[in-house]
């Protein structure tokens, strides 16, 4: 039997991997999930002699408040190790999902209730049984450090499957998107610590979560596993890893110092208002018509924006700051750059194919200067007098209001990402680009 679409999964750093771990939203019982440790556990579960759904839990009397938990039962010869919803009780008995073990099978270890301990153990939760779209799961703000490279086990990876599943963090109450949680890859290496289902007619999504892969050789932080993607990432972070997104939708998202930050090599994605900080490559479109809508690289060693092959690419109000090669290349002619802004970059600000176009966008101090010298459809590119950001040095980048820098940035409607504060997730800001100051508000980060 699938789960309930309202079922509701919590992990916290003081739960165990052993708890139920779920209660399904508006139930009829009470929702033991929501602590620590397990309500009720015990190790003599004994299943009905007739009825291969109803168990009899040693030690504790079945009762109202039980309805619609889960239990887990991890141990016992002849039981199927798992996680199980409570659907009715009689008094003496539970009446699960589904039947766990034949009838009158006897000596099964159980617990009721309680959060589980790690985010891996989510894919293991939803792979037990079948998942109806729209179910969610919470993780609490802490330390989530991998002890396994495996996927869907105690202490390993998260390996969503092709479902409606949502994941969230929070930092002291569900939905407040506070302190994010961190799941770390610990001593783990070549893995990928967040991999994603979703084929576009279904979507797995997570926000509110830093992914840090400890500079692990080879990992990854959150990586689609479809072409054309239903996997969404929403408020966060990856650091530490050779590639932060791939293959993933995202919006306000931050990749710092990870080799490759956002990479999009096939399909049609959206990445929106994310931030490629440090690193090789900030992002990566090869093969790809992937949308880009105000992204924001800075301190690259290499590119900044990197659009090889990217057939029908279009990026939108790109802000490029301080790389050691090309602030934003292409090489193809499909691709389109409106309102791009490309500042202090080891090479061409704009390196692009010949017949592209370069639609409203200015460049300053690009050591081979603002773009190349091939001939485009449209060459419309501002060259600034100055730097046109408040305290680029100190991840400030407000436009200023020097006169042919920040201000000539304004008055064509360029600009929009600032910081004046510093979140562990990035407290990016946005600009209004065409206002001439004030009236940003924080989009990451809280």
């Amino acid at each position: 039997m699938a789960l309930s679409a309202d079922t509701v999964v919590e992990v916290r750093t003081g739960g165990s991997d052993n708890n139920g771990g779920a209660f399904v939203s508006g139930g009829a019982g009470s929702d033991y999930s929501q602590q620590d440790a397990a309500a009720y556990n015990g190790t003599d579960l004994t299943v009905d002699g007739s009825d291969n759904t109803k168990v009899v839990p040693d030690g504790h009397t079945p009762a109202a408040a039980d309805v619609d938990n889960h239990i887990q039962i991890t141990a016992g010869a002849g039981f199927t190790p798992g996680f199980y919803r409570i659907v009715s009780q009689d008094g003496s008995a539970w009446t699960l999902d589904r039947s766990p073990a034949a009838t009158s099978t006897s000596g099964g270890t159980w617990y009721m209730g309680g959060a589980l301990a790690s985010p891996g153990m989510l894919g293991k939760f939803i792979s037990d049984h079948g998942v109806s779209g729209g179910m969610k799961a919470w993780i609490a703000s802490g330390t989530y450090t991998l002890s396994s490279s495996s996927a869907n086990v105690a202490g390993g990876t998260i390996d969503l499957p092709n479902t409606d599943f949502w994941i969230e963090g929070y930092g002291s109450s569900r939905g407040d998107l506070g302190t994010p949680p961190v799941f770390d890859a610990g001593a783990q290496t070549s893995i990928t610590l967040v991999e994603m289902g979703g084929d576009g007619f279904t979507q797995t999504g997570i926000s509110n979560l830093i992914a840090d892969g400890n500079s692990g050789s080879g990992n990854a932080g959150f990586s689609g596993g479809y072409t054309y993607g239903g996997a969404v990432v929403y408020r966060c972070k990856v650091r530490d890893c050779a590639t932060g997104f791939n293959g993933v939708h995202n919006q306000f998202c931050v990749a710092e110092d990870c080799t490759l930050g956002f990479a999009f090599v096939t399909g049609y994605l959206l990445c929106a208002n994310a931030w490629a900080k440090g690193g090789t490559t900030g992002f990566s479109s090869a093969n790809s018509g992937a949308m880009l809508v105000s992204p924001l690289a800075t301190g690259q060693s290499g590119k900044g924006i990197d659009l090889t092959n990217a057939y029908g690419a279009r990026v939108i109000r790109p802000t490029v700051y301080g790389t050691g090669s090309d602030g934003i290349y292409t090489n193809r002619q499909s691709a389109i750059i409106v309102d791009g802004l490309v500042v202090g970059c080891g090479g061409y600000g704009f390196n692009v194919a010949a017949w592209m176009n370069l639609l409203n966008c200015a460049g300053y101090n690009n050591t081979s200067g603002n773009r190349d010298v091939q001939s485009l459809y449209f060459d419309d590119v501002i060259a600034l007098t100055g730097d046109p950001f408040v305290d680029a040095a100190s991840d400030d980048f407000r436009l200023n209001n020097t006169a042919g820098a920040g201000a000539a940035c304004r008055a064509a409607g360029l600009g929009h990402w600032g910081q004046t504060n510093h979140h562990d997730i990035g407290a990016v800001q946005h600009e209004d680009a065409g206002g001439g100051g004030g009236g940003s508000v924080s989009i990451l980060g809280g």
